[in-house]
């Protein structure tokens, strides 16, 4: 016998089965319960993460009105949505049409390409350090304009007021340009801000280097238990950057980690 089931919701949240068959009159109604009732929205609340492609944890916190994120390290490790900072008027747009980012979606630089000035589309965030040391710093991003690894896959990066701002590979170590410290990098760059790139097609990566040709991965140095500034500009336009991280032993490069205490100052 052929089945026709329909979901009726009411305005008290009285969800009931109503079943007919197409060979006789009869017709049977059930009262669900609400632990089916629960279940069912359960359901329809995680097909609608996966098709957005977030994660599962929450609303991110996003400062406006010129107030940026504070973000708060603990036991040597900070990992922040990159949407957490006001981009309103900044060139900066939150996306969520690529799929595997975390969560509310993604930034892409859409303002025009800025290769030899810095400080245009100023992203600015706050990072309240308890455990003085080196950090690693990684940002999980995408190319999303083409298909070729070595265009539009940069940004600019600084930490202004950190006691030393480096890319080091091996025993090789260079500084930003207009740091006074010597050797820098092969490329753009002034001002104390890195040039940070990735070379991977159609996919997020965790990966920022500076230095053309010569990837550097890139560290920062706090001294001092208190709260410094890191700052984002645009440079590639269409330069999508997800979330990033520090850290000093544990890795951050994990989508399933949670995200970092944030307040807004």
């Amino acid at each position: 016998m052929k089945k026709l089931t329909l979901l009726f919701l009411s305005l008290t949240f009285t969800m009931l089965t109503i079943s007919c068959s197409d060979d006789d009159e009869t017709v049977l109604v059930r009262e669900v319960s609400q632990e089916e009732l629960d279940a069912v929205l359960k359901a329809l609340e995680d097909a609608e993460n996966d098709q957005n492609g977030g994660d599962d944890m929450g609303t991110v916190l996003k400062c406006t009105n010129g107030q940026a994120p504070l973000v708060v390290e603990q036991d040597g490790l900070i990992i922040v949505e990159a949407e957490s900072a006001n981009i309103d008027n900044t060139g900066w747009a939150l996306r969520n049409s690529i799929s595997d980012f975390t969560g509310d979606g993604y930034l892409v630089w859409e303002g025009s390409n800025s290769f030899g000035t810095p400080g245009l589309g100023l992203l600015t965030y706050k990072i309240k350090i308890n455990t003085p040391g080196t950090y690693r710093f990684v940002w999980k991003s995408r190319i999303t304009i083409g298909t070729n690894a070595t265009e539009h896959n940069d940004s600019w990066l600084r930490f202004p007021d950190a006691d030393d701002f480096f890319g080091r590979k091996g025993m090789s170590t260079v500084f930003p340009r207009g740091s006074g410290k010597t050797p820098t990098p092969v490329g753009a760059g002034s001002d104390n801000w890195f040039k940070i790139y990735m070379n991977t097609a159609e996919a997020w990566d965790w990966a920022s280097n500076t230095s053309d040709f010569d990837a550097h991965p890139i560290f920062v140095r706090f001294d001092t238990a208190k709260t410094y500034t890191m700052e984002i500009s645009g440079r590639s336009n269409g330069h999508g950057i997800d979330k990033f991280t520090l850290f000093t032993t544990t890795s951050g490069q994990d989508d399933s980690l949670p995200i970092s205490e944030v307040t807004c100052e």
